[in-house]
């Protein structure tokens, strides 16, 4: 038996996505400790995991990054993405630190499985830490000659001239774009007694502090790269578990596929209606089809369309089989779900990851990308109407499904992690 330590930053999700390997490491027998924010103790102890509160790290729940988020509201794109780094992931990384070090002195660990935004994993990890196994839950963003730089959501080239402009873009994302980041996330290094990273990028160097990294997706859905580094693995997506109990709401007969169902959604971070919600509504008050709006507390608008129905949560295990197209600003999980039961999508989103995630979607010819974090009305009526009447989109959702469904992504990083424990 081994003993594996997972380490996520707390937020819904950098945790989710990683319960089903947890709960397939505890069925195999592991002992797994799973050190992040008290908000998701129940749900870690659900999947058989052995919850570790944090002590010296800053334990944030939702409230806590909304008024973060809100601290840096008028930097928007590339500013606000640097801002995020530095005072949300770097920042909050060092008491993360100290407490993961204390863990690993007082009790044996194999293993620690980590995504690669809790920096005390990767770039900041103490010099007692196990080896490492990286879970890619967002969109992989190792420099590529093949591809742009992580960020702006530009779209891949392999050409001659394609890769010359890869180059500059690389060079000017990692020593003017975010050039501010690893200075200051090399100041902490320095702090730490660590040596600065000189030889490369922020991200590539949290990428190869992993003995294996094993992204939550299959290559139909992630820019093709000649150079991909040997210690990345395809596993495809990770999907929660359908619920044991599910009581069928009362509107859930008008889901009988007379009309094509849009499901709309913003997530778990962006909770303004105002964003996508309300314009999508208004966008699709006169189509012939029938919305539904996930948004977990909240009640809709006085005057809501007809056509809509408000929901708080319904499981998407239950939901998206009877769906016909998502719109949402583009959370990496969600999107995987979606691609999972073969549905196209419509996103808006320009924070976080999403302008990435949404360039993959266009990439792939699974949907479209309206690249706006509020769009008008008018722009999401056009684009759910081109997607639903050109099959291309549904076809192309279709056949990422079809690989999709090839893989056990729970079980593929459960043997990866039992090899590192047996050999690291």
């Amino acid at each position: 038996m081994a003993t594996v330590v997972f380490a996520t930053f707390p937020a819904e999700g950098h945790v989710n996505p990683m319960r089903p390997i947890a709960g397939e490491l505890v069925a195999r027998g592991h002992e797994v400790l799973w050190y992040t924010g008290k908000q998701f103790a129940e749900r870690i102890e659900t999947v058989g995991a052995v919850y570790v509160p944090m002590q010296h790290g800053r334990d944030l729940d939702d409230a806590d990054l909304e008024r973060q988020i809100r601290t840096r509201a008028d930097l928007a794109g590339m500013a606000g993405l640097r801002w995020d780094f530095k005072h949300v992931f770097i920042d909050h990384a060092l008491g993360y630190r100290k407490d993961l070090e204390a863990l690993y002195s007082f009790r044996r660990v194999d293993v620690v499985v980590s995504e690669i935004m809790n920096f005390a994993a990767n770039v900041l990890a103490p010099p007692n830490a196990p080896p490492a196994v990286g879970i890619g839950v967002f969109p992989y963003g190792a420099t590529s000659r093949d591809t742009a730089p992580f960020g702006p959501g530009v779209m891949p080239t392999a050409s001659t001239l394609g890769r010359v402009r890869n180059r500059a873009m690389n060079w000017a994302a990692r020593h003017v774009v975010f050039g501010s980041v690893q200075r200051y996330l090399n100041e902490v290094r320095r702090g730490l007694g660590m040596p600065p990273i000189v030889e490369r990028s922020m991200l590539d160097e949290a990428l190869c502090s992993y003995r294996r990294y094993l992204q939550a997706t299959v290559p139909e859905f992630e820019y093709p790269r000649s150079d991909l580094a040997a210690h990345v693995e395809y596993i495809g997506p990770l999907l929660p578990s359908s619920p044991q109990t599910f009581s069928l709401p009362t509107w859930w007969s008008e889901l009988d596929g007379k009309k094509p169902v849009v499901l709309l959604t913003q997530g778990t971070v962006a909770k303004d209606p105002a964003q996508l919600i309300l314009p999508a509504l208004e966008g699709l008050r006169n189509e012939p089809v029938r919305v539904v709006v996930t948004a977990p507390g909240w009640d809709g608008p006085k005057d809501g369309p007809s056509n809509a129905l408000i929901a708080g949560f319904v499981p998407y295990s239950e939901l998206l089989p009877r769906v016909s197209l998502v719109v949402t600003n583009g959370g990496y999980g969600g999107v995987q779900f979606a691609l999972a039961n073969g549905v196209p999508l419509v996103v808006a989103g320009i924070t976080e990851d999403k302008r990435e995630v949404n360039a993959r979607i266009a990439w792939s010819g699974a949907g479209i990308d309206l690249r706006s974090q509020s769009p008008t009305p008018e722009s999401v009526r056009k684009a759910v109407r081109q997607v639903l009447d050109d099959g291309r989109f549904a076809a192309n959702a279709r056949r990422i499904q079809v690989a999709m469904v090839k893989t056990n992504a729970a079980a593929r990083a459960a043997d990866v992690i039992e090899q590192e424990a047996r050999t690291g």
